[in-house]
């Protein structure tokens, strides 16, 4: 593979990513607007508190994992 080739697929990749969360955060006021605050908070604290629990399992996995793993070896 070439340089130019990797660049236009972690370009690709980012682009969709940036895409995928602008739309959540431009509906996130939406969905959120039949609850009060303290509720929204809470259902805030509570997903955070599931991406957080999920990042630092993948940091496990890849401290355990030989120097130079990626997402397919692990």
């Amino acid at each position: 593979m070439t340089s130019s080739y990797k660049f236009k697929i972690l370009g690709s990749i980012l682009m969709l990513l940036g895409t995928c969360v602008g739309g959540a955060m431009l509906a996130l006021p939406l969905s959120a607007a039949q609850y009060s605050f303290s509720i929204t908070l809470l259902y805030l604290v509570i997903v955070w508190s599931f991406t957080t629990v999920g990042a630092i399992a993948l940091l496990e996995v890849q401290l355990w994992m030989p120097c130079g793993s990626n997402f397919f070896t692990m």
